[in-house]
């Protein structure tokens, strides 16, 4: 069963729409010191992937179309 947040949308600037689930699991992964970043061929890179868990790992292939247009959004605001 999905959590509320994953029903939730958020509009950001720049008219910009993502999920408050995406949005919440990227602010929680920065804030415990992992980074992120676009590679080759849309993959996305997380390190350090050895602290990653089982459940960040799930949520992470869940969300990672909006993680992905979340940090674009993120470099282009900046």
């Amino acid at each position: 069963m999905p959590t509320c947040s994953e029903s939730i949308l958020v509009t950001l600037k720049g008219g910009h729409v993502a999920p408050l689930a995406a949005i919440e699991l990227l602010l929680d992964l920065e804030r415990r010191a992992f980074r992120l970043e676009s590679v080759d061929g849309g993959r996305l890179r997380v390190t350090p992937h050895e602290l990653l868990t089982p459940e960040d790992r799930a949520a992470i292939r869940q969300h990672k179309p909006e993680l992905m247009r979340l940090m674009t959004y993120c470099d282009e605001v900046v």
